[in-house]
């Protein structure tokens, strides 16, 4: 293999700027590795208090306190309280299908508007 060594001051000047960059996005890409592994370590921690607790949770959980379309949705604290939440599977596409409907019909408006221009 053969060389030839340049003398050009402008060239080795940018070519070292570029090395030092290259080099803390080493160091970067290292950080966040680590912050993935410290991450990751966090999320099987919450796993397996999830483990622990969701037994303890299935106890409180009663089907016949459930209407026709609710299911149990989260666990979580409010105002000191450990809640227990429901949700209505029916109502909650109501608002969905209401909101789709009035962005079709802003969206027809803005149709509408743009043709008569």
């Amino acid at each position: 293999m053969r060389f030839i060594v340049l003398e050009d001051e402008k060239i080795k000047s940018l070519i070292k700027s570029k090395e030092e960059i290259a080099n803390k996005i080493k160091d970067i890409s290292k950080k966040i590795e680590g912050l993935e592994e410290d991450r990751n370590k966090l999320v099987l921690k919450i796993q397996r208090y999830n483990d622990k607790a969701l037994p303890l949770i299935d106890k409180y959980k009663k089907e016949e306190e459930l209407g026709e379309f609710e299911e149990y949705s989260r666990l979580y604290f409010k105002d000191d309280e450990l809640r227990l939440e429901i949700f209505n599977a029916l109502e909650e596409f109501k608002e969905f299908y209401k909101k789709q409907q009035e962005e079709l019909k802003k969206k027809q408006e803005e149709d509408k508007t743009e043709k008569n221009k």
